[in-house]
């Protein structure tokens, strides 16, 4: 029965990719459009919900974040593709618009409509770099839930046409300077949702950790 109990458990992880310098997260769309953070062992995805997805700019280990270090981003030119029983869309904004939101320091920004449940594209060049204690990048995605118990995958890839910097600032070490270096896919985080299966398929896994019980006594 534990073995069960930790399956159940295991199938509504959000299992978000290690070490990256972007990254795709999950965020709470609230019944007002506010962003709310989202825990997923609270609140698991389920058939017909939908959530908000943000690509964020993750800290890196160099030491407390008021000393402004992390990574900083230049530029980025990124897919994101969703693939499993979901559907990727872009939220609105005040007007009823469909519109993604970029960090204030991104400009010029720019995105192709949402094509076969991906976006190409994502481009954005910082007139001042976006760097640590505004982690967002890029959000006001939406992604829907079709179907439950099987994985969706959200994929985030470098697109090939143009260079996408970073830089790994450390103030205490280098004094304010950076050194820019291309993006590699290695650098991107992808996100991967293991949904909670069907009412029915939960009763049939209750029924057959019961049976294996019973054939051990």
């Amino acid at each position: 029965m534990k073995k069960l109990l930790a399956l159940l458990i295991i199938l509504s992880i959000v299992n978000i990719a290690g070490a990256a310098v972007l990254k795709v997260v999950p965020v709470d769309i609230g019944e007002s459009g506010g962003r709310l953070g989202l825990d997923p062992l609270i609140d698991p995805l389920e058939k017909s919900d939908t959530i908000g997805l943000a690509i964020v700019i993750e800290n890196n280990p160099f030491g407390p974040n008021p000393l402004g270090d992390g990574y900083w981003i230049s530029s980025f030119n990124l897919d994101l593709e969703v693939t499993g029983p979901a559907s990727l869309a872009i939220g609105e904004d005040w007007a009823g618009n469909p519109v993604l939101y970029a960090h204030a320091n991104i400009s010029p920004f720019s995105y192709t409509p949402v094509v076969e449940n991906a976006i190409a594209q994502l481009t954005g060049v910082g007139l001042n770099p976006a760097g640590p204690g505004e982690a967002d990048l890029v959000w006001n995605f939406l992604l829907h839930c079709d179907g439950p118990g099987e994985d969706v995958v959200i994929d985030l890839t470098l697109n090939s046409q143009s260079r996408s910097q970073y830089a790994e600032y450390d103030k205490a070490a280098t004094g304010g300077n950076w050194v820019w270096l291309d993006m590699v896919e290695g650098d991107l985080g992808d996100l991967v949702i293991y949904q909670i299966p069907e009412p029915m398929t939960v009763a049939l896994l209750g029924l057959g950790g019961l049976f294996l019980l019973r054939r051990r006594k």
